[in-house]
This record gives C-alpha cells, structure tokens and sequence, in this order.
C-alpha cells in the first residue's frame, strides 16, 4: 500500500489496477482482525496525511472503513467481539491482558543487563523457565491468558532494548533515522510511512518478515543506502 502510495503509475490504466490491488490488501488488514495492524495503518495514514494531503488520506481511510464495514458481518462471532471490544475497553481486550505477564518479564530481565542486552532468541528460554515455575498463579490471574511458550516480548520497544541493550536500541534508531531522512530527500517518504506504521504496530507485536526481529535493524540501513547507491549510479543499481 505504501509503495502504491509513494510510487503512482503514469499509465492511468495501471495506476486503475493499483488502486483496486490496495483495496484487496486494505481487505486482508481487516481481515486480520489484529489490533497491531489496525493502528499500524492508522499511524501511516496520519504520516501520510501530514506529508502529503489529508484530502488523499481521507480516500485511504474511506476505503479502509468501507471494507471493513463490508466484510464486518460475514466475520465469525468470536472475530467480530474482538474487533469490538478492542475498540471498545482496549485495556480489557484479551490481546492486552495476554502481553502483560511477558511484558513484566521483559522490563525485569532489561534491568538486569540494560547496556547490551541478552539477545532476543533468548526470551523463549527466560520465558520457558518463568512459565513453567509460575504456570499455577499466571492461570489463574490471566485465566484467558494462551498456555503456550512465547519467541519474543510481543513489543518492538520492549524487544530491542531486551535483545540488544540501550548501545543496540540508539544504533536501531539511528538506521531508521537516517531511512527516513534519504526518503524525505527523494520526496517519496516511503520509509516514513513505514516508520510511523511500525511505531504503532510494534507496541503489540515484534515480528514482521523476520522470526528474531534482525529485519528491524538491516532494511531500513538497506532501503537507505539502496535509494543512495541507485541515485548515484543508477546503472549499476539496476544492474
């Protein structure tokens, strides 16, 4: 969607064909009934609407609405309560109150090497042990809570400072800061929009395209220095 956003066809035909291609894909973030994606999208639409137009991202939002709308009914029960009631009491959906034990043991284990981390592929282990030492009283105080042993902390904030320490986290930030910033020198903003998206994704969830969050680090010093490469020598970049 963002691609088709920044990078409009001249052949009206094609750019027609792109528009419907982001209704289907605005079709499948409804239909993935994950709260994550709803307020990732949501964050890029207002990036979108600050840098671009509102009178555009209004479109963008309509077309969201209008689908949503549209396939809300065909949803199963149990999908449709959850859409609601993540709207409705977000502090009471039951996405919030499963993260909150892994959350508690992420905060604990940053206090206890906040500089360089532990790594992320070790939360299964940490987390292995704290469930399986606490099983009884997380059951009965999460009695909603998923028995199962979790990859991550389910928060990209609490996920890199974990994984890599405060050192890891700053050199994070600076590989986006420095996407963005050749992306607004294109005028495309393309790394702002996804940016924006993930700030608000990554409060639930870690992972996107990558099972231990590596993508976080390497694509957007990759997205940078392509676009930089590409300008510079255009011919070897498509080569």
């Amino acid at each position: 969607i963002f691609c088709l956003l920044c990078f409009p066809h001249p052949n009206r035909t094609v750019r027609n064909t792109g528009y419907g291609l982001m209704a289907i894909l605005s079709a499948m973030i409804v239909l993935s009934v994950g709260s994550s994606s709803y307020l990732g999208m949501a964050s890029a639409i207002l990036a979108f609407a600050v840098m671009r137009s509102w009178k555009k991202a209004m479109v963008s939002i309509l077309v969201l609405l209008t689908v949503g709308c549209a396939l809300f009914p065909f949803m199963p029960d149990s999908e449709q309560e959850r859409i609601v009631s993540a709207f409705q009491t977000p502090l009471n959906d039951r996405t919030f109150k499963n993260r909150l034990p892994i959350w508690g043991l992420a905060y604990q284990k940053i206090t206890e090497a906040p500089i360089f981390g532990h790594g992320l592929r070790t939360f299964k282990t940490h987390y292995q042990e704290y469930f399986d030492k606490n099983h009884e009283s997380l059951k009965a105080e999460n009695p909603d809570m998923d028995l199962r042993y979790f990859r991550h902390p389910h928060s990209i904030y609490l996920a890199t400072i974990y994984g890599w320490g405060i050192a890891g986290t700053a050199l994070l930030a600076a590989c986006w800061a420095m996407a963005v910033r050749y992306g607004r020198q294109q005028e495309h903003h393309l790394m702002l929009y996804v940016t924006a998206f993930m700030l608000a994704f990554g409060l639930f969830e870690v992972r996107f395209l990558s099972r231990d969050g590596a993508f976080f680090l390497f694509f957007p010093i990759g997205m940078a220095f392509t676009q930089c490469l590409f300008v510079r020598h255009p011919l070897t970049a498509i080569s």
